[in-house]
């Protein structure tokens, strides 16, 4: 307290005071403004005081009232009206002996002001995350931390802002900005305990388990309270087995599902032969017709679809993969991979119209892929496979053979929106190079080989991906060109016998042409969002429009004379297929989980004749389980 710059100046101006009334002894002598704002202010009566020392200021116009008013608002925690105070007490008064103590002064309330301000900017903005307006919420505590950073604050102040701010960047899923903004708030308070474990938290979800271990260990070297201990413990332990992770992943899963057609899907049945497996001998024509007009005959029944056929089954699949770091770090890495997946046709033949046992099929791909994180925002891999599969169970046998050389781009453009391009080419190649060799039904040699199903695929993969805290959209486009062969069958053409009805006839065959090459274009928009009770649901459109190269025909050959050759409805084949998938997952401990998914496909064709209908449905329902390490 400054008793008007000082107990000497006091008593002189008291002195003066004392002279004045001494000169005018009838004169009632003024309030004693000082005097009663001292006796208030020794009592921590600071309202009252300021009032006092007002009107001593307003009475009488000492610089002093303006100093002492600021002492007493200070004190009552008046901060700005104080921070007013001492400005006007130094403009009042220039040359004050006191000027250094009240500039001082000024600079601790202009820190605790901008303090103030910032701080209850940072409550608004935590009290908008709580209400759900996470943008508007982070927005607030982002400028608060910049405003900080500006200010003229103390470093454990500008720390704590910091903190808020990360912390919510962290529950907001923004994990890499929540990384850098804990940093900063670790630099300026490097003894908070608790400000390095949520670090090490948000750098564990990010993946950088290493980091994240080393700074569990920091804050464990500082002062932790017991729950914080606790969560220390629970993020090393999740660290450490991260950094298994980081050198060694395995996914097994196993689901059986009803489907309503196994016969088609990514590798079709076309006239009775099936083009994902190896040859099980000549198809068999469904073509009966009695004697009439035999050449109208021949071209109506090539011309009269037949209808889409289908047959169900219980297909189980069986599937696992595991892949290894062999050297490298973090940022470049090769790893080791190998895929198996198995699919089983459940139901004995007894119950299907056809033997299902070519629909067995079994791949397995081993191979190497180059991991590279050049940039924060950039992920780059290299792949090289090589691929082997079987078709048949009682028939077992080794159908193909490949190699596939990929690479993939992931740029992640914010925090919640990252793009994926693919691109990759396989060559494949029949294990059975021979030629089989047999007489078809007109009498005529026939030849047939799996070489037909070599080929080039070339697949070209753009996708968007929208990542929220609880819901992720994906928008993306695919293009592949499938370069193989010419699938070719012969048909026979029957009727009955008109002298003995019992017996048929072979009047020809026709010579079915079926182009397998195709430039396929396909667009799918997916959802995924996570629901009550630790489930979380996804769902799927994609549309795939498909242009074969060469035509769909058939030539029909004549067995016996009189009978003339004839070309049959060649046209272009295009197909569109339409698909919806939707499922419905739940983790469980341990890495285990549980999925029920349900797809449709709808393949509308142009191909339609009396031999084959490429338009079919497709139902699958299926149930999996799983287990991830």
């Amino acid at each position: 307290m400054v008793d008007m710059g000082g107990r000497r100046q006091t008593l002189l101006l008291m002195l003066l005071l004392m002279a004045v009334w001494a000169g005018d002894a009838d004169a009632e002598p003024p309030p004693d403004y000082f005097g009663q704002g001292l006796q208030h202010y020794e009592r921590g009566e600071y309202e009252q005081a300021i009032q006092m020392f007002r009107a001593g200021h307003a009475a009488e116009g000492h610089p002093a009232y303006l100093f002492n008013i600021a002492q007493a608002q200070r004190l009552a925690g008046q901060l700005e009206e104080a921070l007013a105070s001492y400005r006007a007490y130094l403009a009042a008064a220039p040359m004050a002996e006191n000027r250094a103590e009240v500039e001082q002064h000024v600079a601790a309330l202009e820190r605790q002001v901008a303090l103030a301000g910032l701080l209850h900017q940072a409550r608004e903005g935590q009290r908008l995350l709580q209400q759900g307006k996470t943008e508007q919420g982070l927005h607030l505590l982002a400028q608060a931390e910049v405003r900080a950073a500006q200010a003229n604050i103390d470093a454990a102040d500008r720390a704590e802002l910091s903190y808020a701010y990360g912390r919510a960047l962290l529950q907001a899923g923004r994990t890499e900005e929540a990384i850098a903004v804990l940093r900063r708030a670790c630099a300026l308070s490097p003894q908070d305990g608790q400000m390095r474990l949520d670090l090490a938290v948000a750098l564990q979800r990010a993946g950088d388990a290493a980091a994240a271990l080393q700074t569990v260990r920091q804050a464990r070297a500082l002062a932790l309270s017991p729950q914080e201990q606790h969560l220390a413990a629970q993020t090393a332990a999740a660290a450490r087995k991260q950094m298994v992770q980081d050198r060694l992943t395995i996914d097994a899963s196993v689901g059986l599902a009803f489907d309503s057609n196994v016969l088609q899907g990514n590798r079709e049945t076309i006239a009775g032969r099936f083009t994902g497996g190896t040859r099980s001998g000549p198809a068999d024509s469904q073509m009966r017709p009695t004697l009439r007009g035999v050449l109208q005959d021949i071209v109506t029944q090539y011309r009269t679809p037949v209808p889409p056929r289908s047959e169900p089954n219980l297909p189980l699949t069986l599937s696992l993969d595991v892949s290894g770091r062999a050297v490298g770090n973090r940022r470049v890495s090769l790893w080791a991979e190998y895929h198996f997946v198995q699919i089983l046709m459940t139901l004995p033949r007894a119950l299907t119209e056809s033997d299902h046992d070519i629909y067995n099929f079994q791949e397995h791909r081993a191979g190497l892929r180059l991991r590279s994180e050049p940039l924060r925002r950039l992920r780059l891999a290299a792949r090289a496979q090589g691929v082997a599969n079987f078709s048949g169970l009682q028939r077992f046998a080794p159908f193909q053979g490949g190699l596939l050389g990929g690479l993939d781009v992931m740029v992640q453009e914010t925090a919640w929106l990252r793009s994926r391009l693919s691109l990759s080419h396989e060559y494949r190649a029949s294990f059975d190079r021979s030629v089989w060799t047999y007489v078809n039904e007109c009498g005529q040699q026939m030849s047939e080989t799996d070489t037909i199903f070599d080929g080039h695929r070339t697949t070209l993969a753009l996708s968007h991906e929208l990542r929220r805290s609880w819901f992720r959209g994906r928008l993306g486009y695919q293009f592949r060109s499938d370069r193989s062969g010419v699938l070719e069958i012969d048909l026979p053409y029957r009727i009955q016998n008109p002298i003995n009805p019992r017996e048929e006839l072979v009047l020809g065959c026709y010579h079915y042409q079926a182009p397998l090459s195709y430039d396929g274009h396909e667009g799918h928009l997916g959802a995924q969002a996570e629901l009550p009770w630790q489930l979380e649901a996804s769902a799927r459109v994609l549309y795939e429009y498909r242009a074969f190269h060469g035509e769909y025909g058939a030539l029909f050959r004549p067995r016996r004379d009189g009978l003339p050759a004839q070309t049959l409805g060649y046209a272009p084949r295009r197909d569109h297929r339409v698909s919806l998938e939707v499922s419905v997952a739940r983790a469980l401990p341990v890495g285990f989980s549980l999925e029920l998914t349900y797809s449709l496909v709808k393949n509308l064709s142009s191909v339609a004749n009396g031999i084959d209908n490429r338009s079919y449905d497709k139902h699958v329902v299926a149930l999996w389980g799983a287990w991830a390490f």
